[in-house]
């Protein structure tokens, strides 16, 4: 199962490790309220939850899985922004994005070419802010 801090997690399988986090968390709270002794337990639940706590719970799980959703849709559009600035295709790998890069910051670099054309720098820059956004979406490269 995907971990839910992989950059690289889908959607669908950050749900799935939330899920499992929320089953986890069922069945560890059912766990304490066993061990409870009788005159410690809830008089109301039983020894069970009470439908107030699992809706909240519920509630909050719900939260944590759109709140990954929205991360994940987040991070996809800066990858597709700087994809873009790059003048690459959605569907590039972090080696491609790399060539890409120091092809680019090869052409513009203004210690390379004494006449570069104005706003290279900040074409340069752009360059550069792109790069990490793929770096950091997509992973380091293998050194």
């Amino acid at each position: 199962m995907a971990s839910t801090h992989d950059p690289n997690a889908s959607p669908a399988s950050i749900q799935a490790a939330y899920q499992a986090w929320a089953d986890r968390l069922r069945r560890n709270k059912l766990e304490e309220q066993a061990a409870l002794v009788p005159e410690e337990q809830p008089a109301t639940t039983g020894g069970y939850w009470s439908p107030e706590s699992l809706f909240r719970d519920s509630e909050l799980t719900i939260e944590r899985e759109q709140e990954a959703a929205r991360e994940a849709r987040e991070r996809e559009d800066r990858l597709r922004e700087a994809l873009r600035v790059l003048g690459l295709p959605p569907d590039s790998t972090l080696e491609s994005a790399s060539r890409r890069y120091r092809d680019l910051a090869k052409q513009l670099h203004p210690d390379l070419h004494q006449s570069a054309p104005p706003g290279s720098v900040d074409r340069l820059a752009e360059l550069s802010a792109a790069y990490e956004v793929v770096k950091e979406v997509l992973g380091r490269p293998a050194s």
